[in-house]
């Protein structure tokens, strides 16, 4: 927590106290960030319901996304940028917030939320069906459950914070919340006369992706596939032995998704595109084999490579899916995914053409990976830096083989040294071995 370790200083203390100025602050801060989130969110719906859906679905989900995140770098050095009471609460009970703060945050939070609905209302005229998100168009049922599965996804990102002996659980989570988020889009766009449309499921997709790589990436680096599992362990990046494990929890958070679309939205196994062709088998293979290589040949270059910004690598993945769903979605069902696939036909008993979903995405992925590795220039000159995912874990000197680092920040198994070559393979260590010497946190090793 925030101070944990220091002496606070007067002022540090005395914003604590309820009724200090630093507080207060911290409320109108509240107030002001959630009458600006409300406010946006509810003009774009009002607008597209009266504009004849002229900002469209996707539109409207990204003016909420897009004031969030305005609001958030605005104001989350202030409040800590809640405006949200369900936010606060859990936030309180993980003890990452005080609880004698927490009923004057969700008052401001109220206050925030009632004066920007009146201001909507006053402005446009609204009707209270045109403020979702107060009525459900659903069953009370459905929407209790999908509110609730959606406040979970939005507090466990924001939560993003869990120890590295937890990847398993975060890639069943992971999992999970990619294939419900994307089936659910699916489903509602099929349901709702294409509402959604073809582009902004890709979207949703991409999205999905994006939000998880930055949420667990530095838990479980962020698979979520069983392609994406063994073509790293064929590349050397990742530990032959966890490959079983990783798979297994990744079948199980699709099967929990599939099964939690089915039971909310009685979903047919048609709705469910990735686990069988719409098109001809040969059709689907070859697209789910071409996308699957692209996604790894991204995959391959901006988290295993030095050169490359790594700290957009879940938005290039993000993107990379988005992309491939726009190209393939509507011929095979972009699954890219064995396990998404086989969550689905293990929900509905359905098996036929399952097969093109494992061939094809494995051997796409395999082939990515290792097309990336063609082009990867050998580290064989002084003052290479080598990393993972931005973390510099060691330096060529020009008279000496000098290594250090903090092998403890990244995910690393074994490096191999010769004179002309590094190579660097992840996995979940928490030191490097070089030769019959181990390097950890704060020590060298001077090779001649």
């Amino acid at each position: 927590m925030e101070g944990e370790g220091r002496v606070l200083s007067p002022k540090e203390r005395s914003s604590d106290s309820c009724t200090s100025k630093v507080f207060l602050q911290k409320l109108l801060a509240e107030l002001l960030g959630t009458y600006i989130l409300v406010y946006a969110g509810c003009s774009a719906v009002v607008t597209n319901i009266s504009k004849d859906n002229v900002i469209t679905l996707p539109g409207v989900a990204a003016t909420f996304g897009l004031v969030v995140m305005v609001m958030v770098y605005t104001l989350a050095h202030i409040s800590g940028a809640h405006f949200n009471p369900a936010v606060t609460i859990a936030q309180a009970t993980c003890m990452r917030f005080p609880l004698k703060q927490v009923p004057a945050y969700i008052i401001a939070q109220i206050l925030g939320s009632t004066l920007a609905s009146g201001t909507v209302r006053i402005l446009f005229g609204s009707k209270h069906s045109e403020f979702p998100g107060t009525i459900p168009s659903g069953s009370h049922f459905q929407s209790l459950i999908v509110e609730m599965i959606i406040t979970f996804v939005l507090l466990f990102v924001i939560s993003g914070v869990f120890t590295d002996d937890r990847a398993l659980f975060a890639e069943l989570l992971g999992t999970y919340i990619v294939v419900f988020a994307g089936t659910t889009a699916i489903v509602t766009n099929l349901r709702k006369d294409n509402l959604i449309t073809h582009p902004g499921v890709a979207m949703t997709w991409g999205l999905a992706v994006t939000v998880m790589v930055y949420t667990l990436g530095h838990i479980s680096q962020a698979h979520f596939n069983p392609a994406v599992t063994i073509a790293q362990a064929t590349c050397k990046r990742f530990p032959l032995k966890q490959v079983p494990a990783y798979i297994i929890v990744q079948i199980f958070g699709s099967t929990l998704a599939s099964g939690t679309v089915r039971l909310l939205f009685g979903a047919k196994h048609s709705e469910f595109p990735g686990s069988m062709p719409a098109g001809s088998d040969f059709q689907s293979l070859i697209l789910e084999f071409i996308i699957t290589f692209i996604l790894l040949f991204v995959i391959s270059g901006v988290s295993t490579d030095n050169r490359a910004v790594k700290e957009l690598g879940g938005i290039a993945a993000g993107a990379t899916i988005l992309l491939n769903v726009l190209i393939a979605g509507l011929i095979s069902g972009s699954s890219m995914n064995p396990a998404r696939s086989l969550g689905a036909a293990l929900v509905y008993g359905r098996y036929e053409g399952l097969w093109v979903y494992f061939v094809g995405p494995i051997l796409g992925a395999i082939f990515g990976a290792w097309a990336y590795n063609a082009t990867r220039t050998k580290i064989d000159n002084a003052s290479n830096v080598i990393g993972i995912y931005g973390i510099g874990i060691g330096h060529i000197a020009s008279d000496a083989s000098d290594i250090y680092g903090s092998a403890m920040r990244a995910a690393l198994a074994e490096v191999q040294i010769s004179k002309k070559t590094i190579e660097v393979q992840m996995g979940s260590a928490m030191h490097v071995d070089v030769g019959s010497k181990r390097l950890t946190p704060g020590n060298s090793i001077l090779m001649t």
